[in-house]
């Protein structure tokens, strides 16, 4: 199955049917294939996917396993969201935050 790996978040609050979802790759970092290491925007009730960012976390892989993944959770509004990443395999987790150009 493609992408082998991922985490689908809570909906979007204040916009039923919009989830963000994280995929992971088994490529250690590599950004080879169409969904490795992409958040994802989805709504769930028209089928519209939009690609938002991508997180570069090695995830298990990585010296960080399950807490380097991207876990991507929403704002409220949707408009922001917050992710963590090991960033390439790096020594510490940190989180990161997408905005959305809806963001104000």
């Amino acid at each position: 199955p493609y992408p082998p790996d991922g985490h689908v978040s809570a909906l979007v609050f204040q916009h039923p049917g919009w989830v963000v979802v994280s995929t992971i790759s088994e490529n250690r970092g590599a950004t080879q294939g169409l969904l490795d290491q992409e958040v994802l925007l989805a709504n769930t009730n028209n089928g519209k996917v939009c690609r938002i960012g991508r997180h570069r976390t090695w995830g298990k892989a990585g010296p960080q396993g399950y807490w380097g993944e991207a876990h991507a959770v929403p704002s409220p509004s949707g408009t922001r969201v917050a992710f963590g990443s090991d960033w390439g395999g790096g020594s510490t987790a940190d989180t990161y935050v997408i905005e959305l150009p809806g963001y104000k």
